[in-house]
């Protein structure tokens, strides 16, 4: 199981090709990182929302929506919450779900050449209030056959 490399640096112009956000079950991309992935990519926010409301509006935990977009990369829209909010005291996202997201992206990762390089935010922890570590630990227990890179501002 691949460590995290960590990288100071803008995850919208990082050279890994493949992009994993956290997203909530409510078919919204309002805040955090979601906001810029959506005005670079819209077709990543079209495809979260078709999804979204083909499934009668929701999203179900531990869902990713892959999606081809026009310059070659591709994002995936991880559902690690089922809500959002703004309430300190709430941890949003689901540790469950961030396993599933990961496992899903072992075994895609397990069918390619060579090792694929994942770029994520630290996902979960930022306005969901995620633990770091919990996810950290979470994410390096599920790559095998992926090497993630987190991205902090």
């Amino acid at each position: 199981m691949p460590a995290i490399i960590y990288k100071q640096g803008d995850l919208l112009v990082a050279p890994e090709r493949v992009i994993c956000q956290g997203c909530n079950a409510l078919g919204k991309m309002g805040a955090g990182i979601a906001v810029p992935i959506k005005n670079k990519y819209p077709e990543a926010f079209k495809a979260y929302r078709s999804t979204y409301e083909q499934q009668g509006n929701r999203l179900d935990l531990g869902q990713s929506i892959w999606v081809d977009c026009s310059d070659g990369r591709t994002v995936i829209n991880a559902v690690t919450q089922e809500i959002y909010g703004r309430d300190p005291n709430v941890v949003y996202v689901s540790y469950e779900a961030v396993r599933q997201i990961m496992r899903d992206i072992d075994i895609w990762a397990k069918a390619q050449q060579s090792m694929p390089y994942i770029a994520f935010p630290k996902i979960g922890a930022g306005l969901a209030n995620g633990d770091w570590e919990v996810i950290a630990k979470i994410i390096e227990d599920e790559a095998k056959n992926f090497q993630p890179v987190v991205y902090t501002l």
